[in-house]
């Protein structure tokens, strides 16, 4: 049981990473965009 908590909060950690990245990548190219 623990294991798998472990592993379902790496995953978690993971997804949260990926979101935020793709927001900042998102947010980088909005401005970009913009600036033109």
């Amino acid at each position: 049981m623990l294991e798998l908590n472990s592993y379902y909060q790496t995953n978690l950690l993971g997804i949260m990473n990926l979101s935020i990245l793709s927001m900042a990548c998102i947010g980088t190219w909005s401005f970009c965009y913009m600036s033109y």
